[in-house]
């Protein structure tokens, strides 16, 4: 009998990294975007694809990055990692819902998909 898979890992999540997180290009490939109305300001939310981890811990073979903009006077970056790609990007959802306080359902439900198109950036 094998070990199930461990769980993604929630306490890899590093808040407030610098905000030259996503302008130096580590966000990686943007994933997804959603803006959200919170106490009436527009909050967006970035998503990086998921990658390989720098180490070779092998508890933490992959990270998915994401940068909160609007929240803050300088945008947040957030980082969770996980055994799997999607495992490492369920745990980035979970924590970006958390702190904004939406369920995991509606933040999806109008997140764009797709790289500079859904920045709005041509």
């Amino acid at each position: 009998m094998t070990d199930p898979e461990p769980a993604p890992s929630t306490d890899a999540i590093v808040p407030d990294l610098p905000s030259a997180f996503a302008t130096t290009g580590e966000i990686g490939k943007v994933l997804a975007t959603r803006e959200i109305r919170l106490d009436g300001r527009s909050v967006l939310v970035i998503v990086g694809e998921p990658q390989r981890f720098p180490s070779t811990d092998a508890d933490r073979e992959y990270l998915c990055r994401l940068q909160i903009e609007g929240l803050r006077p300088t945008p947040v970056a957030l980082q969770a990692t996980g055994p799997e790609p999607v495992q490492a990007l369920l745990a980035a959802l979970i924590e970006v819902s958390a702190r904004l306080s939406v369920t995991l359902t509606d933040f999806l439900a109008e997140a764009h998909i797709g790289g500079v198109h859904a920045l709005g950036r041509a």
